[in-house]
């Protein structure tokens, strides 16, 4: 392959990705939900939010999912949530709140960890004082923002 060809191909890769249908690019790597969200007991964080991230959905390759860090009592710990927009239309999540995260915690690898591991941790739900948004379901993994994309799902 010649140098002109490296962009085009480049490019058709991008582009394949962006029309990938929803279904397959909700999931980090093409896996499906259980295999990312491991079958280990559940645990439940509590602690205060210092920062936020919603990627660029321009920039993006995958679906703009929201993350923070959370400053518990045993440290900083980045936990990944799901789209942004799915959650701030249910919670609004702000540098400062107090929240506690139930879910998993994980070892990514790979594309999604920059090159090396890094411990996340993979929320099933969120709670803001008597506010909860519950994000997958806890035994399967399933995303439950998925629902509202299909005939029939619960809102």
């Amino acid at each position: 392959m010649n140098k002109q060809q490296n962009p085009i191909m480049a490019f058709l890769g991008i582009l394949l990705c962006l029309l990938a249908p929803p279904s397959v690019a909700q999931q980090p790597a093409n896996l499906p939900p259980e295999q990312f969200y491991p079958p280990q007991p559940e645990e439940t964080l509590s602690g205060k939010v210092k920062h936020t991230y919603r990627p660029d959905h321009r920039a993006a390759l995958l679906p703009h999912h929201m993350m923070i860090r959370l400053q518990t009592d045993r440290g900083e710990i980045r936990i990944r949530l799901g789209p942004a927009d799915y959650i701030d239309s249910r919670l609004k999540l702000a540098v400062g709140d107090r929240v506690e995260v139930r879910g998993r915690r994980v070892t990514v690898k790979g594309p999604f960890a920059a090159g090396s591991a890094r411990n996340e941790f993979i929320a099933s739900e969120v709670k803001k004082g008597s506010q909860v948004l519950k994000l997958r379901d806890s035994a399967t993994g399933r995303y439950l923002w998925l629902q509202d994309k299909r005939p029939g799902g619960d809102r």
